[in-house]
Parts: C-alpha cells; structure tokens; sequence
C-alpha cells in the first residue's frame, strides 16, 4: 500500500472572505500573536471553498504526494476544523510568508502552549523540530 493511502486526510472549509482576524476569533484560540493580521496576510482570493489538506514533514514529501503548501486561510480553517489536532504537533502553513522585524520572513503557525491553544508566527528561517507538521492543500 502506498504511503499516500496510509495518509489522513482531512476535508476543511476554507473561507478567504473572511479577513485574518475574524477566523481567528472563530477559532477561539487562547493565545495569538499580535502580527497575526490581515495587514501582514491579505485575503488572496475571496471565495469559500471545501479543501482537501494533509499533514507533511517536509515539503519535498507534500509536493510528491501532490499537495502545496497551505496559506494561513487554510491553516485557520484546518484549526477551526480540527483545534486539537495541534496539541499533539505544531502546524506550520508555508504558503503565507510576511515580512517583519528587517525584513525576515515569518509563517504562521498553530502550537500549543502551556496547555492553551495558540496561533503565532514562526521565522521562515529556522530548523524546524521533530514535533513539526506542514500543512498541504491537494493540487
């Protein structure tokens, strides 16, 4: 059996007509990070849409498989759906980058903290750990 069959799969509602902020509140997180805005990731293209995403960890596995990189829509979407799924591991969207502090290049990230649930951002730049799952979208 291929590795693709032994993957889960989730079905999410993405809705990129809603702005940053207003899917996080739908998200009930109990901590965000003040740069999580719809000033640092606009909404790309307002529609609504049933996606199809998967957890991966690497990116050169998502992209074999036949997924990209989730954006931070789809990550808030996939939190919405599945909000403890990041208690066991980090969830990390390469598909949004934004650029603060000099210009460095942060995505956003779903993680827990101290028994809480938290969206952050995380530097594009750093090792990323074992407990460290990329979210894809289906091609």
């Amino acid at each position: 059996m291929s590795k693709e069959r032994n993957m889960k799969k989730y079905m999410i509602l993405v809705d990129e007509t809603k702005a940053v902020e207003e899917l996080v509140t739908e998200g009930m997180y109990d901590q965000s990070s003040d740069d999580v805005t719809s000033v640092n990731f606009p909404q790309p293209n307002p529609k609504r849409e049933e996606r199809e995403t998967a957890l991966f960890h690497s990116g050169a596995e998502m992209d074999k498989a036949g997924y990209w990189p989730g954006t931070i829509h789809d990550l808030l979407g996939f939190g919405i759906a599945q909000p403890d799924l990041q208690r066991e591991f980090s969830i990390i969207a390469l598909g949004s980058v934004c650029l603060l502090y000099g210009n460095r290049r942060y995505v956003a990230g779903l993680c827990e903290v101290a028994g809480g649930r938290r969206i952050s951002l995380v530097c594009f730049d750093t090792t990323w750990g074992a407990r460290c799952r990329f979210l894809g979208v289906r091609k």
